[in-house]
């Protein structure tokens, strides 16, 4: 069953005003958006989805920080969310990805 966080062009464009950041940065910014408690994820080998029209957007967004090249734009192909045709536009679908949490230490 879907499991969806909503994910708008506004909070897109935020990120990537931030003239701080580099494309990595952006790119764990995206997935805090997905998973709040990232600090706790040790890994994601399966990701999220997002629709066609939601990642060609942030495709471009990535083409633009790097001043029209690609090298960005290679980086989110390779380690952003699942794009997905048939999924509506501006959200996050949580259900296809497979997230590994880190153990969880015990006080002694």
């Amino acid at each position: 069953m879907p499991k969806y966080i909503k994910l708008d062009k506004k909070s897109i464009d935020k990120l990537f005003n931030d003239t701080k950041k580099n494309e990595i940065e952006i790119i764990i910014d995206l997935y805090k958006i997905a998973f709040p408690n990232w600090d706790n994820i040790k890994s994601i080998p399966k990701w999220p989805s997002i629709s066609k029209e939601t990642n060609l957007y942030i495709f471009g967004k990535f083409i633009d920080f790097n001043k029209g090249t690609p090298k960005s734009a290679l980086m989110w192909m390779n380690k952003g969310f699942s794009s997905d045709e048939n999924m509506k536009s501006w959200v996050i679908d949580l259900s296809t990805a497979t997230v590994i949490y880190n153990e969880l230490k015990q006080a002694a």
